[in-house]
């Protein structure tokens, strides 16, 4: 029975010694599983960092893309602004040369009007004066000559 125990002692040993190795071996894992776990934890905070420099990145594109985006609207508001302007500029230009065109036909209009009324005056000296040798009748004529082409 002594030799049975010793037997079932040292396979006890035999046992406690694999088990020793055994939590040798996970204890080693154990720490190998440690430093992974440390340096996947440093990944992740580099990742994190990374994601966050990212997400200011992107909010700041965002930013200057809105800004981007009033200024191009401002700039097409101004150019609208100046096409009307330039619109209501041309159709002023067409009245006021329409305007100069009138202008120009009354001073023609009054310019032969001048005319006919110096020529009529002239005419009336001549026979106030007693030069138509006619007695009159030519100047008359001509006088009415005269008004009527200043009707016309």
């Amino acid at each position: 029975e002594i030799e049975s125990l010793k037997q079932e002692l040292d396979r006890e040993k035999e046992k406690s010694a694999s088990l020793q190795k055994e939590t040798e071996a996970a204890k080693v894992q154990a720490v190998t599983l440690e430093k992974e776990l440390e340096e996947l934890r440093f990944e992740k905070n580099v990742a994190d960092e990374d994601e966050f420099e990212n997400v200011r990145k992107i909010q700041q594109l965002r930013k200057s893309l809105d800004d981007s985006k009033a200024k191009l609207r401002e700039e097409q508001n101004k150019s609208a602004d100046l096409s009307k302007k330039k619109d209501s500029l041309d159709t002023n230009i067409q009245s006021l040369r329409k305007e100069n065109d009138s202008l120009k036909a009354s001073v023609k209009k009054l310019s032969l009007e001048k005319s006919s009324l110096l020529e009529v005056n002239k005419l009336k000296k001549e026979n106030q004066c007693g030069e138509n040798i006619n007695g009159g009748d030519k100047t008359s004529a001509e006088v009415k000559r005269l008004k009527d082409s200043l009707v016309q």
